[in-house]
């Protein structure tokens, strides 16, 4: 029966069998004022001695009536900290669900008859869906290609950069080494040329021009 009454309240969404929404919201829950626990009240009608039978009960009624009513607000308050706690999770986990429900909207559907309603396969506008599908998956087949393609030529590109690198490092490397060595050897005819006071026949070697390095693809 409550399920029944629940199912035509805002709530309903909670008694079906689809599958729940981000714009599907807990009904609100409003939190009700406890009183202040009064741990003191009564003590002195409870703390005077009975003096007849009946002031021994309505004492005994009174004392357990106030721990009773003290225990009812410790559920109120327990029972209130509960809902808005479980309201503070329902918001996070309906952003969690939108989100998602975002993420999902942006994949591309595949499927042209996806909402179990029958349709008349040679209609105008199944017709039109059909044609706008199809263009739409000869355009992403091609649109992939087209990405497979440019990632190959780039994949070729880096090995000949890496190639010309290494070329370019090897040749430098040869530059620099030949030059120290011509050094080297002016340097000796220098010196001997100085000791036998006659000229150096060649003069001092200046290195070759260093390539510049080639440039990484992009």
């Amino acid at each position: 029966m409550t399920v029944n009454r629940l199912a035509t309240t805002s709530a309903a969404f909670l008694f079906t069998f689809s599958p729940v929404c981000s714009t599907s919201q807990v009904p609100m829950y409003i939190p009700q004022i406890v009183s202040p626990l009064q741990y003191k009240q009564y003590r002195e009608i409870l703390n005077c001695p009975p003096t007849t039978e009946a002031e021994h009960k309505l004492q005994v009624a009174l004392q357990e009536s106030g721990q009773c009513k003290e225990e009812t607000k410790h559920q109120m308050i327990g029972l209130q900290a509960a809902s808005v706690l479980q309201i503070q999770y329902c918001d996070q986990v309906r952003g969690q669900l939108a989100a998602q429900e975002e993420k999902a909207g942006r994949k591309k559907g595949t499927r042209l008859v996806g909402d179990g309603l029958p349709c008349m396969l040679t209609g105008d506008v199944f017709v039109a869906q059909v044609i706008t599908h199809e263009n739409a998956v000869e355009a992403e087949a091609r649109e992939k290609e087209m990405r497979a393609k440019r990632r190959a030529e780039h994949s070729e590109e880096l090995t000949h950069w890496k190639r010309d690198e290494i070329e370019w490092k090897e040749q430098n490397k040869a530059t620099r080494a030949n030059f120290e060595a011509q050094k080297v050897e002016w340097e000796a005819e220098r010196d001997l040329a100085k000791l036998e006071k006659w000229r150096p026949w060649w003069n001092k070697p200046k290195m070759a021009e260093i390539e510049k390095p080639v440039r990484r693809p992009e």
